[in-house]
């Protein structure tokens, strides 16, 4: 996706013509867009200094210029404009608010535009389109908060101290229809809270292991694979999830989805829970109850997988953790 050069305070930034990171710094106004040109031709000279522009010349000049520019706030609120009116809708209107979609991300994975985008009001369009009846609007709406939250602080704290999307997205999570809108709304559930301890905690507030905790259940590999990747980035964040996953019995969830046929998701799902029995000495002790089989399942699995190469990995997670609970 094309990012946007540093903007000036006008909004207007350049559209990049190359992807050269070698490429002179583009410019930004008549004399900039001079030494530009003489830069990429000529090389990049010190002691160069442009001449007085006569008119004619200053003219053309400006007419290029504005030619290699957009203007990027009056875009992206023509889209957020497109974006408003979701409701009611027939399926004919839809690809043009997935084009304002597309749109606007080709510009948000620049963080000051992501930013911007929250100053222009262009989250108004999330909770409409979040419970839009097109299943195609929800995903890019997912899409969409998961792109300007991903490594954002200033939007990762909006989201949770001035909207309700946490709960909306859950919501979907929990309850959508679609299994593409699930994976994308952990999607954009992850990318606000994996690494951000206020989203971490809204995440929490909001029940979300709970939630994560049903959805696992679903039948859904591509589900369970992002969960698991999900809380395997919180237990990184903090290590002291490890008993708030075992309170909520996510230690049982797991070890009956290893259970049963190949998947996999299973793969991921043994990664997990080494993650979560190598530092806790109290989940060691709770896994070697009876209860819940671990061993017993364990080996059987090693029986399953045995002299496949495409699961090595697994091997390798059965074995650590049988090593770490029953050494």
């Amino acid at each position: 996706m094309p990012g946007v050069p540093q903007k000036p305070d006008n909004q207007v930034a350049l559209v990049p013509e190359s992807n050269d990171v070698r490429q002179p710094r583009q410019p930004s106004n008549l004399q900039g867009l001079l030494r530009f040109a003489m830069e990429a031709s000529d090389g990049p000279s010190s002691d160069y200094q442009p001449a007085p522009l006569d008119p004619e010349r200053k003219e053309f000049l400006e007419n290029a210029l504005k030619s290699m520019t957009v203007n990027v706030t009056a875009l992206l609120r023509s889209q957020i404009e497109i974006l408003k009116d979701v409701e009611n809708i027939s399926e004919s209107d839809v690809p043009a608010k997935l084009a304002a979609f597309e749109t606007i991300l080709e510009y948000v994975s620049d963080i000051d535009m992501a930013n911007d985008f929250h100053k222009i009001e262009g989250f108004l369009i999330f909770e409409p389109c979040l419970k839009s009846e097109h299943e195609a609007i929800r995903v890019n709406a997912c899409d969409l908060i998961a792109e300007l939250a991903q490594n954002n602080p200033y939007i990762q704290n909006v989201i949770c101290t001035c909207t309700n999307l946490m709960p909306t997205l859950l919501n979907l999570i929990a309850n959508d229809i679609s299994e593409q809108v699930q994976v994308k709304a952990i999607y954009a559930v992850s990318c606000i809270s994996r690494d951000s301890m206020v989203g971490y905690k809204n995440f929490l507030h909001h029940k979300g292991l709970e939630i994560l905790k049903t959805a696992l259940n679903k039948d859904h590999d591509k589900i369970r694979t992002k969960i698991t990747f999900l809380l395997s980035a919180l237990i990184h964040l903090d290590k002291y999830l490890t008993t708030s996953l075992l309170e909520a019995d996510f230690p049982s969830v797991l070890v009956r989805l290893i259970d049963g046929d190949w998947k996999p998701c299973q793969e991921h799902i043994l990664s997990l829970l080494h993650m979560i029995v190598k530092g806790d000495e109290l989940v060691k002790s709770e896994l070697r109850k009876d209860k819940y089989k671990l061993k017993d399942t364990l080996s059987q699995h090693l029986q399953l997988i045995k002299n496949k190469d495409e699961c090595r990995e697994e091997q390798f997670y059965c074995e650590k953790i049988l090593k770490i609970v029953f050494k």
